[in-house]
């Protein structure tokens, strides 16, 4: 009998000794948690301190890649178009890949040299695939605009369906904008020659002798073997028939005279 009392005292003992331990690692835990939670907003604050600590008007040359990013973002925060422009000549130098997902929407920003700044950093850092959106700014309202949007859309030329993304600033009613276009035209004609006549016939069927005249300069300097400007005959055709004597006729009659005789 004495035994079997002994046995009890024995398990309860041990029964003691596992809700001390379970009770032990929970309170751990618990710790552990607590600890955690209060530590990582103040790595965050930290985080945010460092940011804040780098000098504006410090050369950006003078920190560190990553810092010299935080500095950029920063300032393309703020309300004054000069130094959101400064943010991004930023964070295209510190990291042209990361920078060029922040300059995007900059290519919408109601400022004009914002959006100059941008279509021309984003060419000049040449990131891949971004040419859909700046092709946009070929109609824009602002004449350095659309000038420096023209000029980036020259190495976004070769970008797959390039192309067709020219129809409607070909299309514009807007001389200016269709001769911007054209020159881009030329350049994407060496990738996309199939589809390269449907997309200036637009500025072929104009009847604005600087649109008329640019666009089949565009012609004669780009197809050098004859044969290669039979399809556009019934444009060049028209053109004679619109323009009659004017110098835009008279170069369409030109390229007609070597079609005829090919």
């Amino acid at each position: 009998m004495k035994k079997k009392t002994n046995n009890v005292t024995d398990k309860k003992f041990i029964w003691i000794l596992f809700a001390i331990c379970v009770g032990t690692l929970f309170i751990l835990a618990i710790s552990i948690m607590i600890k955690n939670s209060i530590s990582a907003p103040k790595q965050k604050r930290e985080s945010t301190i460092q940011i804040e600590d780098v000098d504006e008007s410090s050369p950006s040359e003078n920190i560190s890649p990553k810092k010299q990013f935080a500095l950029g973002s920063k300032l393309m925060r703020s309300s004054s178009s000069e130094e959101k422009i400064r943010g991004m000549q930023i964070v295209m130098t510190a990291n042209p890949k990361d920078g060029a997902n922040l300059l995007i929407p900059c290519l919408m920003d109601p400022v004009p040299a914002v959006r100059t700044q941008a279509a021309t950093l984003l060419s000049t850092y040449e990131i891949p695939n971004l040419g859909s959106q700046i092709v946009m700014l070929l109609e824009d309202p602002d004449k350095a605009v659309r000038l420096a949007a023209s000029s980036a859309m020259l190495k976004y030329a070769s970008e797959p369906g390039i192309m067709y993304r020219f129809m409607r600033p070909m299309s514009s009613r807007d001389p200016e904008v269709v001769k911007l276009t054209i020159p881009v035209w030329k350049v994407a004609l060496q990738y996309d020659p199939r589809n390269a006549i449907g997309t200036i016939a637009p500025a072929l069927s104009s009847s604005d002798e600087s649109v008329l005249s640019t666009a089949l300069g565009a012609l004669t300097q780009s197809y050098p073997r004859t044969r290669d400007l039979v399809p556009y005959k019934t444009l060049l055709e028209g053109i004679t028939a619109r323009m009659g004597s004017s110098p835009s006729g008279q170069m369409a009659q030109s390229l007609l005279q070597r079609i005829n005789a090919e």
